[in-house]
């Protein structure tokens, strides 16, 4: 795998504020997970989130491992307690037999990007942020910009996302003046080994959904996660659960109605 990366370094000043940013986040993500656990287990009355509750729903693993590629979207379960992934969403920059690697696109600091180059003076006219995109390698910038045509210096994810690793491509897209350039910047990010992942997802830790630019580039932060778990649950439970309804009359009283779900065959 060979992923670009800019050769720009964070220096320490930044990296002290970019670490700051990670223990406020982890300390704001242990608590609302905490919460979250405890509200699911005094709540049992929803089938379709029964597995965050301990109900065990069928999975199929070679299924769903076999949809793991580039470009796809790795959406946490709500089983997964891992602080560093607990309620993300992960770009797959890479998926081979090597290993996989992506960014977390819902993890934003409050450090610009412009303080991180301040050589490349047009940032300063942006409000780009820099995401935390994993745990591995923070002292790195990597940069995702959606582009209608292919970039030098640059690897396509999918359809017009593409990684750029070149400083003179990014001062010449921001140069440009497009008001609708769409950029993200990321320190850091997520790493498996051979079949760790594929072992992950076997044990139902990610929902995997293809990636689109609006997702990726638009969507707000605190909305990634929540939008994109529930249609996720909802898709797995229209593909795997089946069930017709029917509507029976008691015989004792013709007043009393029982609801029945029964799997189809």
């Amino acid at each position: 795998m060979a992923i670009l990366f800019l050769s720009k370094r964070i220096d320490r000043k930044t990296f002290w504020t970019l670490r700051s940013s990670i223990v406020a986040l982890a300390i704001i993500l242990v608590a609302s997970l905490i919460l979250v656990r405890t509200v699911t287990a005094l709540s049992s009355t929803s089938f379709m989130y029964g597995w965050a509750t301990g109900f065990q729903t069928p999975w199929t693993p070679v299924a769903a491992t076999t949809q793991l590629a580039r470009g796809k979207l790795l959406v946490a379960s709500r089983q997964l307690m891992d602080p560093n992934f607990a309620e993300t969403v992960i770009l797959l920059l890479e998926y081979a037999k090597e290993g996989a690697m992506g960014v977390v696109l819902n993890r934003p600091t409050e450090v610009d990007l412009a303080t991180v180059m301040p050589e490349i003076k047009a940032l300063k006219k942006r409000k780009d942020i820099i995401s935390l995109g994993g745990p591995v390698g923070r002292e790195n910038v990597l940069l995702l910009v959606r582009s209608p045509h292919p970039l030098e210096r640059a690897q396509q994810i999918f359809g017009d996302c593409y990684i750029i690793a070149s400083q003179k491509v990014l001062t010449r897209l921001i140069g440009a003046g497009n008001p609708n350039l769409k950029l993200r910047a990321f320190v850091g990010y997520a790493g498996w080994a051979p079949s760790q992942l594929e072992a992950e997802v076997s044990r139902r830790d990610w929902h995997i959904v293809s990636a689109d630019a609006t997702t990726v580039f638009d969507t707000a932060a605190d909305k990634m996660w929540p939008t994109l778990i529930k249609s996720s649950e909802l898709e797995w439970a229209s593909n795997n659960l089946p069930l017709q309804v029917s509507f029976v009359v008691e015989p004792r009283t013709a007043r009393s109605l029982s609801f029945h779900s029964e799997p189809v065959n």
